[in-house]
C-alpha cells in the first residue's frame, strides 16, 4: 500500500476544511483529484505531503506512519510536483540552471547553498538529456512549458515511489500541456510509481488514470474507478449543474446541459 488516509478531519480557524476522509492508494495505481473549487483538493494534497498536518486521522504514506516518523523521511517516497515552484525560481533565482532546479528535488529545497552531490547531477542530467533540454540553459529563460517539465523531472530525481501533482496543467497553453502529458505517460509507462494528481477539469484526466477521488465540501463524494466515476449523472451531481460527460478515443470531455 502506498497511502493509506483513515477518517482524517482538518480544521483551521474554526472553519472544517475536511471531514471524514478515506483513501488508499495501491502500487501501480493512478488517481485523480477533482472536485469544485474550495472542496479541499489542496488541503488534501498538503496534507498527504507533509506541508500541513491533519486536525485528527490516521496516515500512511510509503509505509511510514505520520506522526511516527519525522516529515523528511516521510517525504523520502514521494516526489511533489508544484507549479507555485515555477515563479519562486523563474523569478527570485534567476541564475539557476535546469540541472540546479532538478538537483535541488534531492534534498527537497528550491535553492542550492552547496555543491550537489555527483550522484544526483549525473541523475538530473539523465532526466534532462531525455526530455532534449540544455542542462546548462538557465531556468529563467526557458519556456514556460519547458519550466513545467522541468519541475517534473525535478520530482522524479529521487525515484520517488508516489508522485503527486497539484494541478501540473494550470495556466499552459494546449502544446505546453500536450508535451507534459507526453513526459508523465513516458514516465507512467517506465512503471514503479503511483501516482495522485488533482485537476480542475475532466479535460485533463490522462489516458493512464485508473482512480478518481471526487471530494464535494470537504468529503468524499465518490471513490472508485474512472470508468464508473466520469459519468454525466455523477458530475452533474458533483458539481450540482446538468452536465454531459462524453468520451472521445479515451478521452473525456464535458459540456452544459
Amino acid at each position: 500500500m502506498i497511502v493509506r488516509a483513515r477518517n482524517i478531519c482538518y480544521i483551521r480557524q474554526g472553519n472544517e476544511i475536511l471531514s471524514g476522509v478515506d483513501l488508499a492508494i495501491r502500487e501501480g495505481e493512478h488517481w485523480i483529484l477533482l472536485g469544485p473549487n474550495g472542496a479541499g483538493k489542496s488541503s488534501l494534497i498538503k496534507i498527504l505531503s507533509g506541508y500541513e498536518w491533519p486536525t485528527s486521522g490516521d496516515i500512511e504514506v510509503c509505509g511510514k506512519r505520520m506522526g511516527e516518523t519525522s516529515v523528511a523521511d516521510l517525504r523520502e517516497g514521494l516526489g511533489l510536483f508544484e507549479p507555485v515552484l515555477q515563479t519562486e525560481a523563474a523569478v527570485h533565482y534567476p541564475g539557476m540552471t535546469a540541472e540546479d532546479v532538478v538537483v535541488s528535488g534531492a534534498r527537497n529545497a528550491i535553492v542550492l547553498y552547496e555543491d550537489g552531490d555527483p550522484q544526483a547531477i549525473g541523475r538530473a542530467r539523465e532526466l534532462l538529456s531525455a526530455q532534449g533540454f540544455d542542462f546548462a540553459r538557465p531556468f529563467s529563460v526557458m519556456s514556460s512549458g519547458e519550466q513545467r517539465r522541468t519541475l517534473l523531472l525535478r520530482a522524479l530525481i529521487r525515484r520517488p515511489e508516489l508522485l503527486i501533482l497539484d494541478e501540473p496543467y494550470e495556466s499552459l497553453d494546449l502544446r505546453a500541456r500536450v508535451d507534459l502529458e507526453k513526459t508523465l505517460m513516458a514516465m507512467v509507462a517506465a512503471g514503479g510509481i503511483a501516482t495522485l494528481c488533482a485537476i480542475h477539469r475532466i479535460e485533463e484526466i490522462p489516458p493512464f488514470a485508473t482512480h478518481a477521488v471526487l471530494l464535494k465540501q470537504g468529503g468524499v463524494f465518490r471513490a472508485g474507478t474512472v470508468e464508473t466515476l466520469i459519468t454525466s449523472e455523477i458530475l452533474s451531481a458533483l458539481y450540482e449543474t446538468p452536465l454531459e460527460v462524453s468520451v472521445l478515443k479515451g478521452r473525456f470531455a464535458c459540456f452544459p446541459v
